[in-house]
């Protein structure tokens, strides 16, 4: 769990949209004719930071959302997004717990082959070391589902080839319960699934300083305050490829051409550094 402080992250957050809708852009408008435009053009310029900074705000302020009633509470506000924005949704539930959980589908039809799909997914769950007080869960995972909600808006009157379909899952945080709940269905029913972009944990660098005060002072416990140290040593080790505020963009040989075509359009966008990697074992 991260409690952190979104300002400190609207600009690279941002330019996850640009990732994603440019990946998107590029990805369903092409499959099946295995030909990519590098002058193609596309509707990132139509991206908002206000509507990412509401949502990571407005999801903050449940305060948890690691209880059914938050949980189920999240996903009713955001299918309420997806109906404002006319994009077919809905709800299918599975059953953990002892109780009935929520995941909330929505789907912008493809025009060439509308049954095969890709998929842009985020969990909408967050924990901490005390979820059922305080988890707020900006990074963890506010910003995935702020860059997933833009991603619908944006996209949502640009149908290319395929169908793209928006999910967000409950009980992430709880062993990937929903998600399973999902995969185990899309199977029994031979779902054509061509792609998956998950949003997790977006939007994050480690932290420039080693010890925060704010981190170890919102734990209660001498138990929660271990793990906060914890924590923090774990932060420093992480790396950061590229380094700070630089953005990898990924993918196997086969979709190298892919891979150059999104970064060049971020650079042209933002103008913030972009890091192409592309090899055998690049997911």
């Amino acid at each position: 769990m991260v409690y952190n402080n979104y300002m400190k992250r609207s600009r690279i957050v941002f330019l996850f949209v640009l990732v994603f809708v440019a990946l998107l852009w590029c990805v369903s408008g092409t499959a099946g004719s295995g030909k990519i435009s590098a002058d193609a053009k596309g509707p990132a310029d139509e991206i908002s930071k206000d509507n990412l900074k509401s949502t990571i705000e407005l999801l903050e302020g449940y305060g948890e959302r690691s209880s059914w009633k938050k949980q189920s509470e999240a996903i009713a506000w955001a299918r309420g997004q997806f109906e404002k924005l006319g994009i077919p949704c809905w709800i299918e539930m599975y059953e953990s717990g002892g109780k009935t959980w929520p995941n909330l589908f929505a789907r912008i039809e493809g025009k060439k082959d509308p049954s095969a799909l890709i998929m842009v997914i985020a969990h909408i769950d967050s924990k901490s070391s005390d979820p059922e007080r305080e988890a707020p869960g900006a990074d963890d995972n506010g910003t995935g589902v702020a860059v997933l909600l833009e991603i619908a808006r944006t996209l949502r009157q640009y149908a290319r080839g395929d169908s793209i379909q928006f999910c967000l899952f409950t009980n992430e945080e709880r062993g990937s319960k929903g998600s399973k709940a999902f995969a185990r269905m899309a199977r029994a029913q031979g779902q054509d699934i061509k792609a998956v972009i998950n949003l997790d944990t977006l939007g994050y660098n480690r932290p420039l300083k080693f010890f925060d005060w704010d981190a170890l002072w919102i734990r209660g416990s001498l138990k929660g305050k271990k793990q906060a140290m914890s924590q923090m040593v774990k932060n420093l080790r992480l790396p950061m490829p590229g380094g700070k505020d630089v953005l990898i963009v990924g993918g196997r040989p086969a979709n190298g051409k892919l891979v150059k075509v999104v970064g060049d359009r971020i650079r042209e966008s933002s103008g913030i550094p972009v890091k192409e990697i592309v090899h055998d074992g690049a997911c």
